[in-house]
């Protein structure tokens, strides 16, 4: 269910079509999730989560235009309320209409809580939540 606020897409419930694993907390595996923002589709999938940083692999995909965003640069990630910071992108490099690749962040705090990645750079900012 895509729900639409104040400029920020929210996808709840999506899982992973994949057959890479997810990061796991509290025993449990963290979905995938699929935001759609003006003609670009955006999976996100945890990957890493712990101690040690945060790790997601993220796919973008569009057929109106070229895809020039730097993820790493208009990334925020908070983990029950903190900010992780340091963000990474390993991956395609800016241009055409398919790029993927991994946002890495340096730890920030415990692993608990709400986790809310948000990557700005496309005509709205991409906005995925997990609860923690």
């Amino acid at each position: 269910m895509l729900v639409p606020v104040a400029g920020v897409v929210l996808l709840a419930g999506c899982g992973d079509g994949g057959a890479r694993e997810n990061a796991v907390l509290a025993g449990r595996a963290l979905p995938s999730r699929t935001v759609e923002v003006a003609g670009v589709s955006v999976e996100v999938s945890p990957r890493r989560l712990d101690s040690t940083g945060a790790t997601f692999a993220v796919t973008f995909d569009t057929h109106e235009g070229a895809l020039d965003l730097d993820p790493a640069d208009g990334a925020r990630l908070r983990v029950g309320g903190v900010a992780w910071t340091d963000a990474r992108w390993r991956g395609d490099g800016p241009g055409g209409h398919h790029r993927s690749g991994e946002l890495r962040f340096a730890p920030g705090g415990a692993v608990k809580g709400p986790i809310r990645l948000t990557i700005s750079g496309l005509a709205h900012p991409v906005t995925v939540e997990w609860t923690g």
